[in-house]
């Protein structure tokens, strides 16, 4: 009786295995992009939280992260492009960065977009925008 692998024995296995991860590894990775994009949509939804409580608190909505007292989570910065909040509140005269003052209506609103930074993991994703009237859009 003979003991050990042949080298084809070997050579079948290894096939196999590169075969395995041939099919495995993008599943992971599509897995992980999902759950990046689900904590970047989660944290849209907290943003939108605060800023009803800011405009409970300021009768207006705020124009930054900063100024609503909301910081994006660092997995979320990572693969997204910065915040753009868009409100229509009473124009200013410099806006801060990352804020975009739409023209003045009667009904107070915002709304979030995070984009997927371009050449990311998330490159091939969607843009994620978020509006009291209309929802989540993703």
């Amino acid at each position: 009786m003979k003991r050990g692998f042949s080298l084809i024995e070997l050579m079948i296995a290894v096939a196999i295995m590169g075969i395995l991860a041939i099919i495995a590894v993008p599943s992971y990775q599509g897995y992980v992009n999902d759950q990046i994009e689900g904590l970047a949509q989660q944290s849209l939804l907290e943003l939108a939280a605060v800023q009803e409580q800011y405009f409970a608190d300021a009768r207006g909505y705020a124009c930054t992260q900063a100024e609503a007292g909301y910081a994006l989570p660092s997995d979320v910065t990572d693969h997204y492009d910065a915040l753009v909040i868009t409100t229509n509140r009473s124009p200013l005269a410099t806006p801060p960065a990352g804020c975009v003052v739409a023209s003045s209506s009667a009904v107070p609103t915002f709304s979030l977009t995070l984009e997927p930074t371009s050449g990311g993991r998330l490159d091939e994703r969607a843009t994620l925008n978020f509006t009291p009237q209309s929802g989540p859009n993703w």
